[in-house]
């Protein structure tokens, strides 16, 4: 949610518009929230809200707050990613490293390997074959392939070094189910076919700022988020990219930090 919100203030951001004007409410921790963080944040099925924070996760029912720590169950405090799987399960992963899920009525410590123990997770991703992605800092991409069994029987497979990286930011998925991931070695994609992670190569996109996002739209188009170089937009009918500069559209900041 707060993703798609950034791009459409990114994409608009040099238009003139008139019209109706939109209000927004704000959310502080003095109306509840655990902490003034938020590093992720998810709707679940039962259109509740997830929010992932410094100081735990809490749930938003749409008039109060609920807010729960290592004392309830997570594996610690810090709260860095959140994904619901197809059973309806809510995966948590945390700053220092951890893995915990809600099942409904519980919060429960996931056994995990040593990649998901010590590394940050910085984003979780449930494909289209109902399998579970962590991103971490330090550890590259863990793969959990069937996140529908009892903890103890969970299936871990990690990639990392020089097959994708140690360094993954983060990922994005397209309507073709292909997985893209952020890493200090620019955006690779997972072709299944192979089960390798292979480059993806944008003519006109430099390579020299470090990229911080990706998002495939609804017309194919590519469009790449840089730290301080501005965001991209690649179309593949014409193999052409367009270069927005945020600075002259009249942002402060040419670093994009996500889209």
């Amino acid at each position: 949610m707060f993703r798609q919100v950034l791009f459409l203030w990114i994409f608009l951001g040099s238009f003139t518009v008139y019209g109706q004007q939109f209000y927004f409410d704000q959310f502080s921790v003095s109306d509840g929230l655990a902490q003034s963080t938020v590093f992720d944040m998810i709707q679940d099925r039962n259109d509740v809200f997830w929010l992932g924070t410094r100081a735990g996760v809490a749930r938003f029912d749409g008039a109060n707050f609920v807010n729960f720590t290592a004392k309830d169950g997570l594996a610690e405090n810090g709260v860095r990613a959140i994904c619901e799987d197809n059973d309806g399960k809510i995966w948590f992963g945390h700053t220092g490293g951890g893995l915990s899920l809600f099942d409904g009525g519980t919060f429960k410590l996931v056994p995990s390997p040593a990649a998901l123990k010590h590394s940050t997770i910085t984003s979780i991703l449930l494909d289209a074959e109902s399998k579970l992605w962590f991103t971490t800092e330090g550890a590259g991409v863990v793969m959990l392939s069937n996140p529908e069994a009892p903890t103890d029987k969970l299936q871990f497979t990690q990639y990392s070094g020089s097959e994708l990286s140690d360094q993954v930011y983060g990922h994005h998925m397209d309507r073709d189910g292909r997985i893209y991931f952020v890493s200090d070695l620019g955006v690779k994609y997972f072709n299944p076919d192979s089960s390798r992670f292979e480059n993806l190569l944008l003519n006109g996109v430099p390579k020299f700022y470090q990229t911080t996002s990706i998002l495939i739209d609804s017309w194919g188009r590519t469009w790449i988020g840089k730290y301080h170089g501005g965001l991209y937009r690649y179309n593949p009918n014409t193999d052409s990219t367009v270069m927005y500069d945020l600075v002259k559209a009249g942002l402060k900041s040419n670093w994009v930090s996500t889209i």
